[in-house]
């Protein structure tokens, strides 16, 4: 048997057996038939998903940037998919966007861009606290920091640095294990130092700089690469292929993927039309681990093949 037709039959049998655990998704948003392959969970009817929005069309104006095309875009198109909470009733909600009809288990990782906006300047305006969430492994059904199911690990972070540093519900870099936030070294945090869930700590102040980043530590008002990564039982979150926080050990392998935007106080941002999330270039795709392994047993394979033929 030759070398072509041994990696062929590896390589089938290795996508086989991906397939029959695990779908793998994508979604750039382009083509304006978007709506059908989301499934979303609200608190309240005060959230509005565009699942088409132009976001080039976005004004920008004082304190506000234009918005390029997404750094995964092809072509630089322009399209995705636009959240924003709390718009008119003052009252704290969340929603959570699920990939319809979805399973996904094994090595695998979530992957999109970001842009979260936010009213006035540096730090933000009044009422401009507003927390995108992102996790894998989930139960369909609504998950933020008032209520999530116990099986669920996830995270979140703020647009413009807002939270407090020392509150017990919601800090500027958030890892949640159900509606539980966890601290420190328990939330798997890289970075080190006081405020470690702070903006104002060193290393994110390094992440996202300003000017590049109007808010120096936040990673509002740019595009920023998300990922959480599965490998075994160790869940990873990094932004722009720097790890945040890294949770080993879950017991939670299987699920669905989330995204979702969140505001946690009652107060309307002023102007509203200013703070939204734009989510472009979704992907859930095997873990590149995975292909690494696939690539050694390959290669094992042949020389095997070559020491029998000798």
């Amino acid at each position: 048997m030759n070398k072509s037709l041994v990696f062929a039959l590896v390589a089938s049998s290795f996508f086989v057996a991906s397939a029959a655990h695990s779908q793998w998704f994508s979604d750039n948003f382009d083509g304006g038939t978007s709506a059908g392959n989301w499934t979303a969970f609200s608190h309240n009817a005060d959230v509005d998903v565009n699942y088409a929005y132009d976001y080039s069309t976005y004004p920008g104006g004082t304190n506000q940037f234009l918005i390029p095309s997404a750094p995964n875009s092809t072509g630089g198109t322009t399209v995705g998919m636009r959240v924003s909470v709390n718009n008119s009733l003052a009252a704290r909600t969340a929603v959570n966007l699920f990939p319809t009809g979805f399973n996904f288990s094994g090595n695998y990782k979530l992957q999109f861009d970001m842009w979260m906006n936010y009213n006035g300047p540096a730090g933000g305006g009044t009422g401009s606290t507003e927390h995108a969430m992102f996790g894998i492994n989930l139960g369909e059904a609504l998950t933020w920091n008032t209520s999530a199911p116990a099986n669920s690990v996830w995270f979140s972070v703020s647009g413009e640095g807002g939270s407090s540093a020392t509150s017990t519900s919601l800090r500027d870099y958030n890892s949640f294990l159900g509606n539980t936030l966890q601290f420190g070294d328990a939330g798997g945090f890289a970075a080190t130092g006081t405020n470690r869930e702070d903006h104002s700590n060193a290393y994110y102040q390094a992440l996202f700089p300003s000017p590049a980043h109007q808010t120096a530590g936040a990673p509002g008002k740019n595009w920023v690469t998300v990922e959480i990564e599965q490998v075994g039982s160790t869940t990873t979150w990094s932004m722009n292929d720097t790890i945040i926080a890294t949770r080993a050990g879950t017991p939670f392998t299987s699920g669905n993927v989330m995204i979702g935007y969140m505001d946690q106080f009652a107060g309307i941002a002023n102007p509203a039309a200013d703070n939204f999330m734009v989510i472009d270039n979704v992907q859930v795709v095997p873990e590149p681990g995975s292909m690494i392994a696939l690539a050694a047993g390959l290669g094992a394979l042949a020389a095997r093949r070559r020491r029998r033929s000798a």
